[in-house]
């Protein structure tokens, strides 16, 4: 994989969200942390990575892939009400919910891949605000830009970027 996924506590600490293989697809897990059981989460994807919990801990949002085209879903933490939030062939990856609930940032090459010749541009992080569908780009990135995480106050975001020629931290 390009990317892996990586788990997600929710708010309360009281579950984990994981992706996991089952019969050689990925597959949605929760994990009650107290007692140590899981759950399933089936979805109608043929691949899922990256969960994140929302402030309420109410949905998670996951990085779906089918027919080899990622979008980003959500999808109630009891396994109703899944949708599409996304639909593009761009590549939406690595879903991160604001603590405010009002956005999710993640890392896309929207914007600046050209489908027509395949000519593949850079990962640069993408807000999506999750009321009214809007996509924004975050301007003045450089590089390669991975694995958005809000700040508790939803004013800015930690990221990962190579654009001095090593992965570096900037926000």
């Amino acid at each position: 994989r390009l990317l892996y996924s990586q788990s997600s506590f929710s708010n309360n600490g009281q579950r984990l969200a994981f992706t996991a293989q089952r019969a050689g697809k990925d597959v949605l897990y929760l994990l009650d942390v107290r007692s140590q059981r899981t759950t399933r989460v089936d979805l109608p994807l043929d691949g899922v990575t990256s969960p994140s919990w929302s402030p309420d801990d109410r949905r998670i949002v996951v990085s779906g892939s089918k027919g080899g085209i990622t979008d980003l879903y959500v999808v109630d933490a009891n396994g109703r009400n899944f949708r599409q939030l996304t639909n593009d062939k761009f590549g939406d990856l690595q879903p991160s919910w604001s603590p405010d609930g009002q956005w999710i940032a993640w890392a896309s090459e929207r914007g600046k891949t050209n489908l027509a010749t395949l000519d593949i541009g850079p990962w640069e992080i993408s807000l999506l605000n999750i009321e009214t569908g809007e996509i924004r780009q975050i301007p003045g990135q450089g590089g390669l830009n991975i694995n958005p995480v809000w700040a508790p106050d939803a004013r800015s975001l930690a990221f990962i970027s190579d654009r001095t020629g090593i992965a570096n931290l900037f926000l």
